[in-house]
């Protein structure tokens, strides 16, 4: 009987469409983990983001193909993300092997508020479920460790520089590496090295997101 059921949630999923790729949810692999009890219902629905806008209309659709059952009575949907990685991040052999999408927090003019808005996004990411991590580019005046309140010395273990974490969050900046209130007057040839080391020799591990 459990098992006619779950084929019957199944085939009245296939009435839920993904906004995104217009699929079904259980041809695009989005609904899972059916498990049903008596009259009640289980099911896990994976999202391509933490922060995904249809999530809202995903719980309202299903509600509404599940209703139509008759039979169902209390429904619980339990949420998942499964991160997409744009093209030339996550393969192996590229520079950020592990991190499935970089995301660039930039401005030509300082003061604007760029470390506010990467540290806020990643502590965001990571609140929402995401695999989150910060590399401070600013390599003459780094504040993110301030604003996370993080200090100390990263450790090399394997020949790789071991990011301190902040808030759940990993994060690489020179302002683990000098000491505070120091200048660093640097050219840009020993700049470029620096940020290249930050990128190459950190162990960032699996991230769905590098801010």
């Amino acid at each position: 009987m459990s098992d006619d059921r779950v084929l019957a949630v199944t085939d009245a999923l296939r009435g839920v469409r993904d906004p995104d790729s217009t699929r079904d949810v259980v041809a695009a692999e989005m609904a899972g983990d059916i498990r049903v009890s008596g009259d009640d219902v289980t099911v896990r629905i994976v999202l391509d983001t933490p922060a995904s806008p249809h999530q809202r209309q995903l719980e309202a659709d299903v509600r509404a193909a599940l209703d139509q059952l008759g039979w169902v009575g209390a429904l619980t949907i339990e949420w998942d993300t499964n991160v997409a990685a744009n093209t030339g991040f996550g393969q192996p052999g590229e520079v950020l092997s592990g991190v499935k999408n970089a995301i660039a927090v930039a401005s030509g003019k300082g003061g604007v508020g760029k470390t506010t808005v990467a540290v806020n996004l990643a502590v965001a990411l990571r609140e929402l479920g995401a695999r989150a991590g910060i590399l401070d580019g600013d390599i003459y005046g780094p504040n993110v460790p301030g604003m996370l309140g993080v200090d100390g010395r990263p450790l090399l273990e394997n020949d790789k520089i071991q990011p301190i974490s902040g808030f759940g969050v990993p994060v690489m900046s020179m302002g683990f590496l000098t000491e505070p209130g120091d200048a660093v007057i640097w050219r840009g040839p020993m700049v470029a090295q620096a940020l290249r080391q930050l990128l190459q020799d950190v162990a960032w591990g699996e991230l769905d997101y590098l801010i």
